[in-house]
């Protein structure tokens, strides 16, 4: 889609919101931009849903300034909780797929984090990992001892042979978050799923709902919201998958589909 493209927006009200590279800045915060025109939008009666790969704890840490937290979709489906980070469902890898998985990246010399709840483990050493282990670690990593997991990221570019090897498990759902993170989930636990999971509990629905969000995981709630958008910063696939293209995360893009999204609700209650 091209940035600015019109559209007609239907009222809706809940917003499903992607974190990283969306409502986060390159530098990995929410700007004062962004914090404000979400609680506007909950002032006025949308709720927000943040759908992030970031494990719970850590999603709940970057949207400290967002007034009236409410439910969560984390590790990229995998986890949804209400609004007291009260666990409503979970879609974990087995034990089999995770050894699978991390075997994989053993075999091939990359490196990945390997999710559960508060604790990660840790399997090889790349910059790319001890700069995510700042952000989403909060305890020093271990070997992984078995059990599942909820998610597994693996770090390497797409032509990496390990790409191929763990896309082509059983029992696994893959998708890039962004650059060379390799998200891996269970099957059924994609941003899409666990955020219709989420609304099914909820009593919420579809075609009610907006979303926004820039990375390839995003696809799948992208396609099924009833108001699709990603920040012009999005990757190929994100793009393609939105009615609309606003500015980027960076340019207070989840500010302009809140503003679009408001008018739209103004107009309603007006008639």
């Amino acid at each position: 889609m091209t940035p600015g493209c019109p559209t007609v927006l239907g009222e809706v009200d809940t917003l499903a919101v992607d974190l990283d590279g969306t409502a986060l800045s390159s530098a990995g915060h929410m700007t004062t931009q962004t914090a404000a025109a979400l609680n506007a939008a909950i002032r006025r009666g949308v709720s927000i849903i943040f759908v992030s790969a970031r494990p719970l704890w850590s999603l709940r840490e970057r949207t400290t300034g967002i007034h009236v937290q409410g439910p969560a979709v984390a590790c990229g489906g995998a986890v949804i909780a209400d609004s007291r980070d009260r666990l409503l469902d979970r879609c974990p890898l087995s034990p089999s797929t995770v050894k699978s998985v991390l075997d994989a990246v053993a075999a091939a010399g990359a490196s990945a984090l390997c999710y559960r709840g508060d604790a990660v483990s840790a399997v090889g050493d790349s910059p790319v990992l001890r700069a995510e282990l700042r952000i989403t670690a909060r305890q020093v990593p271990g070997a992984w001892t078995g059990g599942d997991a909820d998610k597994v990221v693996v770090f390497a570019a797409g032509d990496d042979p390990v790409v191929s090897a763990v896309t082509r498990l059983p029992g696994t759902f893959t998708a890039r978050s962004h650059g060379s993170y390799l998200e891996v989930t269970a099957t059924g636990a994609d941003k899409g799923r666990g955020l219709d999971r989420l609304l099914h509990r909820l009593h919420l629905h579809w075609d009610r709902l907006a979303a926004v969000g820039d990375g390839d995981n995003d696809v799948a709630m992208l396609r099924h919201a009833r108001h699709a958008f990603a920040v012009a910063n999005a990757t190929e696939q994100a793009r393609l998958a939105a009615d609309v293209v606003v500015p980027s995360n960076d340019d207070g893009g989840v500010a302009d589909v809140i503003a679009r999204l408001l008018a739209i609700r103004h107009g309603a209650q007006a008639r």
